[in-house]
């Protein structure tokens, strides 16, 4: 069973962003986190095949996050997910080691996409 944590902020976001994969990935176990303290303490305290992350969030948001997942584990990855332009902070990201940053305007479809090619991705290594 896939293990992943969503980080965001807001409640009806987390919410939905549950629904949506539970719909698509059914028995996947969910953790919720609402700010960045929260996703480090999850993240550090079990094994992971996921992070999908908001970029804008209290406690230094997803790129902060995302810097600190990858001195932890360069394996484990990150999807951030934001409302801002892709072209504006995409290549930021993925320099920075996300493995995808998905436009909260492409969701679900490119949330989904993302989770298919990164735990198909997963499933091969193990």
């Amino acid at each position: 069973m896939f293990r992943i944590i969503i980080a965001d902020d807001h409640p009806v976001v987390l919410q939905a962003l549950k629904k949506i994969i539970l719909e698509e990935f059914p028995g996947i176990h969910i953790e919720e986190a609402s700010d960045t303290n929260i996703l480090l303490e999850k993240v550090s305290e079990g094994t992971w095949d996921l992070v999908i992350s908001d970029l804008a969030m209290p406690g230094g948001g997803g790129f902060a996050a995302l810097k600190k997942i990858k001195a932890y584990s360069q394996t484990l990855p990150v999807v951030i997910l934001s409302t801002y332009p892709a072209e504006q902070y995409a290549p930021r990201l993925l320099k920075a080691g996300a493995e995808d940053f998905i436009s909260k305007d492409s969701l679900p479809a490119g949330l989904l996409r993302a989770m298919h090619r990164i735990l198909d991705l997963e499933k091969k290594t193990e």
